[in-house]
Parts: structure tokens; sequence; C-alpha cells
């Protein structure tokens, strides 16, 4: 039930993105939080839903881009 649950919410988190990258179509998209950090279901669901969704991501495989530290996300995400 857990799964299903963050499974969906994912779904409509990557649908929502979709949305946003197809609208503005930006170099990167920086995917950070919990659930992004310690849910590998969660980001896996996201990826693939953009990557179903959006006509942007053909040959841009590194569009979506989680940090891997706790520290710097907000600078890294300021400078870009």
């Amino acid at each position: 039930l857990a799964v299903e649950v963050i499974t969906k919410a994912a779904t409509m988190v990557g649908m929502a993105a979709a949305n946003y990258i197809n609208l503005t179509n930006p170099e990167i998209l920086i995917c950070a939080g919990l659930l992004m950090e310690n849910s590998g279901v969660y980001y896996k669901t996201v990826k693939e839903t953009v990557t179903r969704i959006t006509r942007l991501l053909q040959g841009k495989s590194d569009l979506l881009f989680m940090p891997r530290t706790n520290m710097g996300k907000s600078a890294v995400g300021a400078a870009i």
C-alpha cells in the first residue's frame, strides 16, 4: 500500500515537472528533498513519468539532476 501511494504521488509530481519543462524548456531541473533522496521508487517514477510525457528530453537524459550531497543544494540551485 505504501509503495502504491508513493508511486501515485511521484507520478503526479512527474506530470507537473513535465508540464513545467514543456512550458519553460529549462537546461536543468534540480530534484531534491527527502523523498527524492531516500526513495529510489519515488525518483525513478518521477524520472520515468517526465521522460514519457515531455518532448524536450529527447537527447537530454541529464536534464533531471539530483544533488548527491546535503551540502550546497541551495548553492547549486542558485548557481543555475
